[in-house]
């Protein structure tokens, strides 16, 4: 397996501190006049403060807030100081057992200084901003007041945004800083909607969902720059933008604040980015995603957002005509022990068979996805947006389990049509793939065929010849193979492809947070780092059918996976896989996809991939031996279909259908 590099850590880390009682001693002591610091009086109130307030035997609300309105009397606004003390006041306004009166509340004291602070904290101290918002966060989640945990976790959510998109160049540094902030979009939208806020539930959401892919999408709206003749603003801003990145190794003063010079980097580069958006047509160039994008997709087609907290699930659908909440009583841990069975079986050392923890698993699912089906009013075509640990789950297949009755036997309902689910990672990335997708192309087709040699554990491709000779039969087709098929040449060749076809073994990689990556030749792989700052993509359709080639990263909210990635550099559409496939399955779904989408049938991707998954689930063997080549049905491959009675369905079960889905359009 290919050595994976380490990235460096985001520059700005987002501090926490260590309770100490012999610092509580020591500060007590300085107060007195026992003893001195280098800390200035009023950071001494505010430090004691702090440790007054952590959850410990040393717990001490109300003498944290007598000390923390001394100190917030010795500074004005404008010290480094002062957003610091006006957090700490208001926790402590919180946390004392008989608060002021007017000091609680959505308008009271706490909740406008906990305002203040996030505000002041935002440009010059992003790191401190989350903090701040986020412990207020904490305090109105676990207290269920909904309206302040709603605009706490959604001003933290944008601080951490901030840094995200200024200080951390590399997906892997992003994951992890995002990885400890999982919580903060699906919390603020949940919140949201206990208040039947959903337009700002939903707002949250698509902001938190588009976060990865605004790289990319800043890089095309750079080449729109460029196509339109501005080319001189467009590479005045390049250079502008590379001062301010190169200001990114400067270090922080003691009070957290970021150097002059990083912050005057920053200043130029945000008018420079005015000036941009006032340019016919970039009017969103480098602004978050938002609602205005909700919009425009719902005009088309019903967008759902499934996020889960651990006090329950938000399922927020806007269709043309009405927006719809659902707030569930189904919480992280349930989903966990839901489909933990069918995890262990797929991705550990669970047992082989993993066909009935599946079914547990999409009847559990059902309940979500009816919501779902509810708000769009029926089995329609809807474009989904989780998060979390739902992002990793096959929602389009979620079942109902009906028990058998007098007239009918047990069966299984899908309250959704396969081509009636396409998953996306936010709307703005959606009307992106939209407008790529209707780009004129020269046909053709880049195919990695069985990179060698494989790792160990990896098995021969036994049908790898059909399923490339299935794409050659639509296509012009450009073949890297065995050890031609390697990670270098894989990336130079894919940005002449309209359509690149992956044949190849794939896997969960623990290192890179359970995403799916590609085993190439040499016996490497080809991950999400790879493929985030590929130039000039613009494939019509890159089709993944490679195991556990659409795995997202495990512990963060967003989506985050070799789909999201290619989509982001420019990819229209992405056809991959969740979980292990059947390589003869494999080849049937290939075969049929092309034939509807390319067959002269008419049909779009989503009405292809989701046509193929029901042609597979309901045709009898005699009807699939037909559809492939008779040496495909000699080999160990081929045995379980060559050996079925010509009226068996042998590849019903969702196992095999199921993990083939969509992202993008």
């Amino acid at each position: 397996m290919g050595k994976v590099p380490t990235e460096a850590d985001p520059r700005e880390p987002l501090r926490r501190y260590v309770i100490s009682d012999e610092e509580i001693r020591h500060l007590e002591a300085v107060l007195a006049g026992a003893a001195r610091s280098q800390l200035r009086p009023p950071a001494v109130l505010g430090r004691l403060t702090e440790l007054y307030l952590q959850p410990s035997a040393s717990r001490q609300p109300d003498r944290a807030l007598e000390l923390v309105e001394q100190g917030l009397a010795m500074v004005a606004n404008g010290d480094p100081l002062y957003p610091k003390l006006l957090h700490y006041t208001a926790a402590a306004l919180r946390a004392v057992q008989t608060s002021p009166a007017g000091a609680l509340g959505h308008g009271g004291r706490a909740a406008r200084l906990d305002r203040d602070a996030w505000l002041l904290s935002l440009d010059p101290v992003p790191g401190d901003a989350v903090l701040f918002a986020g412990q207020w966060g904490d305090w109105a989640w676990q207290n269920e007041v909904w309206d302040e945990a709603a605009e706490a976790y959604e001003g933290a959510a944008l601080a951490l945004t901030r840094i995200v998109l200024r200080s951390t160049p590399g997906i892997m540094a992003r994951l992890d800083l995002l990885s400890q902030h999982a919580n903060l979009a699906p919390r603020s939208a949940f919140a949201y909607a206990r208040i039947e806020r959903a337009k700002e539930a939903v707002t949250v959401l698509e902001r938190a969902g588009d976060l990865l892919s605004a790289f990319g999408s800043q890089r095309r709206d750079l080449d729109k720059l460029g196509a339109m003749g501005k080319t001189e603003l467009r590479d005045r801003l390049l250079a502008v933008n590379s001062e301010s990145v190169a200001q990114n190794s400067a270090q922080p003063d003691s009070y957290g604040r970021s150097p002059v010079s990083k912050q005057q980097a920053q200043t130029r580069v945000d008018a420079m980015v005015k000036e941009i958006r006032a340019i016919p047509g970039m009017a969103r160039f480098a602004t978050p995603a938002g609602w205005a994008d909700v919009s425009d997709v719902a005009q088309a087609q019903p967008i759902a957002y499934l996020a889960t907290t651990d006090k329950g699930t938000v399922v927020l659908t806007v269709t043309p005509a009405a927006k719809s909440i659902a707030c569930l009583p189904v919480t992280q841990q349930d989903i966990l022990s839901a489909v933990r069975e069918f995890f262990l079986s797929e991705y550990e050392d669970g047992p082989a068979d993993s066909h009935d923890a599946l079914m547990k698993a999409l009847d559990w699912l059902s309940r979500l996805m009816f919501s779902v089906f509810q708000a769009v009013g029926g089995d329609h075509r809807v474009l989904l947006v989780p998060f979390g640990l739902l992002a990793q789950l096959p929602l389009h297949a979620a079942c109902a389990m009906l028990p058998a009755t007098d007239t009918q036997p047990a069966r299984n309902h899908f309250w959704f049509h396969p081509s009636h689910v396409t998953y996306v990672g936010s709307a703005r990335s959606w009307l992106a793939c939209k407008e790529r997708s209707r780009q004129v192309r020269v046909p053709g087709a880049l195919v990695v065929n069985s990179p060698a040699p494989l790792p160990a554990e990896f098995d021969e491709l036994l049908l790898s010849d059909f399923e490339r000779d299935v794409v050659a039969s639509h296509f012009p087709v450009t073949e890297l193979t065995g050890t031609d098929a390697t990670d270098d040449r894989i990336l130079a060749a894919l940005p002449e492809a309209d359509v690149a076809h992956f044949i190849c073994h794939g896997q969960i990689d623990k290192r890179l947070r359970y995403t799916g990556v590609l085993i190439v030749a040499d016996q490497k792989i080809l991950t999400v780092r790879h493929l985030e700052n590929l130039p000039g993509l613009t494939a019509r359709l890159v089709f993944l059918s490679a195991c556990t080639s659409g795995m997202t990263a495990l512990g963060v909210a967003q989506l985050a996976s070799i789909p999201t990635a290619l989509v982001g550099v420019g990819a229209a559409a992405v056809i991959a896989t969740f979980w292990k496939t059947d390589e003869m399955a494999t080849l049937l779904v290939v075969t049929r996809f092309h034939d509807l989408w390319q067959g002269g049938r008419g049909a779009d991707l989503a009405e292809a991939l989701g046509q193929a998954r029901v042609w597979l689930a309901t045709s009898r063997a005699d009807v699939l031996r037909a559809a492939v080549p008779a040496a495909a049905l000699a080999g160990r491959a081929g045995q379980r279909l060559a050996s079925c009675q010509d009226e068996d369905q042998p590849y019903s079960h969702p196992w095999f259908w199921a993990p083939f889905f969509l992202l993008g359009a």
